[in-house]
């Protein structure tokens, strides 16, 4: 079976920038505007995220993973994305695991 090719999309613009069927939402406290309707699973794919493990709330709530893909984004959502950034002994601040009395 051959695969259609990929389609490129967009990111998020600033909003206040794009067309009439656009979709206005604001992503990590920033207002943004979609050309057009989105799945979260989509829009991920516009970061180059796709695949990648990352953490997405939709007006609050935690989505799941396998849902991704069935969830449109909205005019009015509120999105956050979040991906797990390794760390060392340091903490942001200067301040070790040890400094903050845990474990470790």
């Amino acid at each position: 079976m051959q695969r259609s090719p990929r389609r490129e999309r967009t990111p998020a613009k600033p909003a206040g920038e794009g067309a009439a069927n656009a979709v206005k939402l604001t992503i990590n406290g920033k207002p943004r505007e979609l050309e057009g309707p989105l799945t979260v699973a989509q829009y991920l794919e516009t970061l180059g995220a796709a695949g990648r493990y990352v953490a997405v709330a939709r007006n609050g709530e935690v989505l799941d993973r396998a849902a991704f893909a069935d969830v449109a984004l909205e005019d009015g959502d509120c999105i956050e994305i979040a991906r797990p950034v390794g760390g060392g002994k340091e903490a942001v601040g200067g301040r070790g695991a040890a400094d903050r009395g845990a474990a470790g």
